[in-house]
């Protein structure tokens, strides 16, 4: 090895890194949407903020969320445009939407990804993590009074007895989801919740914000039943003078 070569490796082993580290979400997510079995989707509430980080000093991060379906993400995969075009810029930690309240599986599975990109380094390998959204308690019981007393009622105004019910609840719940926020963004700071976490709400404990324990696993006879509907009404023949 001749004096120019030490000296070449030497600068090459010091020189800065040539790609963005891969950012880390904070829980982590999933690899799968399988919420209730090894390594599925973290369990979080829509009240439960996940916080991206990059090792890459002056990285900007840029995410995108959207459904769990590999199908859903077709046209972003074949989407050419640059990462700051088609995603969002990460600034302050995010929360993903709350699901229907008539979800079948009590949830909305969600898929989150991440870049690093940095002028002068290649951009990072996309992060990606699988989250098992549910409603938080406390949210629910306000929006269960509007379903049920405000919505289905014609004669609903703001001097309906209902409103000032439905205006208190709004309120306890807007306390509680500051607390609740305050609470996990302290977690995170000190490192009890971090990339490495995705129990954040273990299977096996009831939980006070879901009003009791976590739903039962879905069936998995439901989903072939569901299939085979499906495809026979997929299969089935026009009625008689239908074109298609």
């Amino acid at each position: 090895e001749t004096w120019w070569e030490r000296e070449r490796g030497r600068a090459e082993r010091s020189a800065p890194p040539r790609r963005c580290a891969t950012p880390v979400f904070v829980p982590a997510g999933g690899d799968h949407w399988r919420y209730w079995e090894p390594n599925g989707a973290t369990r979080l509430t829509h009240w439960d903020p996940i916080v991206l980080k990059c090792d890459t000093p002056g990285a900007a991060i840029y995410y995108k969320f959207y459904e769990n379906y590999d199908e859903m993400w077709d046209d972003d995969d074949e989407d050419q445009r640059p990462y700051p075009v088609k995603w969002r810029r990460y600034f302050k930690p995010i929360v993903l939407p709350r699901p229907g309240l008539c979800e079948e599986m009590g949830c909305e599975g969600w898929r989150l990804k991440a870049v690093a990109l940095k002028p002068g380094l290649e951009s990072s390998e996309v992060r990606v993590g699988e989250y098992a959204v549910f409603i938080h308690q406390q949210d629910k019981v306000a929006l269960l009074y509007f379903d049920r007393y405000v919505e289905t009622d014609e004669s609903f105004h703001l001097l309906h007895p209902a409103s000032a019910h439905l205006e208190l609840k709004m309120l306890r719940a807007e306390k509680a989801w500051n607390r609740h926020m305050s609470k996990r963004l302290a977690q995170i700071d000190s490192g009890e919740i971090n990339e490495t976490t995705k129990l954040v709400y273990p299977l096996d404990q009831p939980d006070e914000l879901l009003g009791g324990p976590w739903p039962p696993p879905p069936d998995p006879s439901s989903f072939a039943g569901e299939v085979l509907e499906a495809e026979a009404y997929l299969t089935s023949p026009l009625p008689p003078g239908a074109v298609c």
